[in-house]
Order: C-alpha cells, then structure tokens, then sequence
C-alpha cells in the first residue's frame, strides 16, 4: 500500500535522459515514487522502462537529470553503495552455493558472521515458502521456487527499494499468477518499496498500487490501474492497457457523428441481431461478425461495421442473450454515451 502523501518520495526522476547514440532510451522524464509503494513500470519492448530501473540501481548513468534516492541525488553513487536490490528474470544465483548460503550471501559479505547470517536467512526462506528446502542446490528447484530465493536474498538486506526486472517472465501462466499474488502480499508484509517492470497489463494491473505506462522513453500516463483502465488518457494506453476499441477520424464523424479520438472497452459494447431499432440514449451501429474467439470464461467477438473497420465485443456470463453468435451473422451494437472516453494524442 501506498505511504502517505506527507512522506518524502523515495526515487525521483528529474529531467531524466539517457541516449543511445541518435536513440533516447529516457526521453525527459519527471516522476517520483512514494515510500512502501508497489510501482510498475509498463510498456513493450524497447519502450524505457527496463533502462530506467537500472538508472535507479546505478547500472547505467543519465545523460542529463537527476535521479535521487531518498532526497539524495545519487548520479555519481555506484551500485553497491546505493540503498536498492534488484531480482532479474534470470534468477542470477549462485549454482554451487545452497539455497541458504545464496540468501545469507548479502550478510556475510557485510561481515555478520556465519550463524547469525543463517538464522537471518531461515527467517526469510519461511516468508517465501521454502522452509526446508535450505539446503537444496538452485538445479534442484523448480523455477517458481528460484525466484522465491532470489527474492528472499534481495530483500534479507532490508533495502529502500526492491527492483524486479520481469521477474515472472520465465515462469508458465499458472504459476506466474500464483506469484502475481504472493509477490503483493510479500510486499505488503515486508512494506519496502518495489518498482516492477513488466510488458504484460495483467500483471501491472493486478499488483501494482500506480502505473507508468511508457512508450517511446516517454510516460503516456500515470495512474492507479483503475483510472489506467477506465479512463486512458491516449490512444497508445488505450490500446495497451485492456486493448480498448478506438474509434476515431472518419469512424469517429460515421458512428459517433462528431469528431475526435474516443475508446470504448469490450465489455461495454451490447450485441444483439439486427433489428434495425434504435436505442435512446445509445451509440450504435450495425455490422458482421466476422470471428469469435472462446476463451473459457468469455467470448470475444470481432465485428466488420464497414469501411474496413473491427470492433471488439467482450461477452462473459452464461445468459441466452449473452450467448456469441455466429460468424457470418448480422448483427447491432450499442453502448452508453458514457462508456466512450476522449483521448488525446500520444506523448
């Protein structure tokens, strides 16, 4: 959860920049991170957000602009002396040192002798589920339990912040939901500030407190994920975040009869058989339905409304007016004024 608004941030970026040649990785962003909050940085490939967490860990410096850290500007800090840990994708353990001796290996290269360092350890191999299992080789662990120690030997050293680059990207879907769920209740116990990067929505959307949304080593939006989702600023978080229908230019002044950039979600969208009625106090439109995917829980069905143009329709629930129809059928949609919301242009 996140700390009140009174406390200090614990990272800022100020005016930050970071090139590659003609390439700006970080193109001038400003944003600041609240203690013992769960921050993630959103975005595809290539977007900035994997480059602006190791500018937070020392790993790469900016070309102009701070970075601070607790209040201090930390450009000339090298990694290990900054207050930060990080968990890669990749787990980095040590292969020939035990699970037990990897999580204590933080506290003895600070000098805490060996006992102590392992009775530190045991106490955090408990929190993540792995009591028992101290003595185990990394080989002989599944991957959900590497990244368990991964996280126990990051967080043993207690840091302001904890850095996770795609931690759960390795993993296959379930159980990469069962970490989704354990990593927020591990942070809420443990209360240490964690910026997570991510490419996948789900996961931003399902842990996080706020959300930078990055495209281009810029921020389209920050938010909390249900603002992100409810109400996109542009039409790249619209599209990213949820994969929202756009609907603009000519589309726009044909369906809508006005001009501009709006988003309607999926799942706001009403289908039924064409019948040529009006609804009051709805847009609408008529079309084909050209696909209907099933995806156990919903059904999406994408629709031909003309020109070449697709809208998408979320159907969930079991209800014999829920029920997808067929490809080939004619069909009208429908949706409430208020379910369209303005967008602006991208960053």
């Amino acid at each position: 959860m996140a700390a009140s608004a009174v406390e200090p941030p614990v990272v800022e970026f100020d005016r930050v920049v970071r090139q590659y040649g003609a390439v700006r990785a970080v193109d001038n962003l400003t944003f600041s991170i609240a203690k013992g909050e769960f921050f993630a940085l959103l975005g595809p490939s290539g977007s900035g957000k994997t480059t602006s967490l190791r500018l937070i860990a020392g790993f790469e410096r900016p070309d102009a602009g701070r970075i601070l850290l607790q209040g201090r500007d930390v450009a000339a800090t090298p990694p290990y002396q900054r207050d930060v840990n990080t968990v890669f994708q990749d787990y980095a353990l040590f292969p020939h040192l035990s699970v037990v001796d990897n999580v204590s290996y933080g506290l003895r290269m600070r000098g805490v002798g060996a006992a102590e360092a392992r009775a530190r350890a045991m106490g955090h191999l408990a929190r993540v589920q792995l009591h028992g299992l101290e003595d185990r080789a990394p080989s002989a662990l599944s991957g959900g339990q590497r990244q368990r120690v991964a996280l126990a030997r990051a967080l043993i050293n207690e840091p302001s912040v904890l850095l996770l680059d795609e931690p759960l990207g390795a993993l296959d879907l379930k159980l990469r939901e069962e970490m989704q769920t354990e990593l927020k209740v591990l942070q809420r116990a443990v209360g240490i500030t964690f910026v997570f990067v991510t490419h996948d929505q789900g996961e931003a959307l399902s842990m996080a407190d706020r959300i930078a949304v990055f495209n281009t080593g810029r921020i389209e939006q920050l938010d909390t994920p249900r603002i992100l989702y409810e109400a996109p600023a542009t039409e790249f978080v619209a599209r990213f975040v949820g994969s929202a229908n756009v609907i603009k230019g000519v589309l726009a002044d044909r369906l809508l009869r006005r001009p501009g950039c709006f988003a309607v979600r999926a799942e706001d969208i009403e289908i039924r058989p064409a019948s040529g009625a009006g609804h009051a106090g709805t847009c609408r439109c008529t079309g084909t339905v050209i696909d209907v995917q099933f995806r156990g829980s919903a059904s999406r069905v994408r629709v031909n409304v003309g020109d070449g143009a697709v809208l998408h329709v979320e159907l969930t629930g079991g209800s014999a007016e829920r029920i997808a129809p067929a490809i080939g059928a004619p069909v009208e949609l429908s949706w409430p004024e208020r379910a369209l919301v303005p967008l602006r242009e991208s960053a």
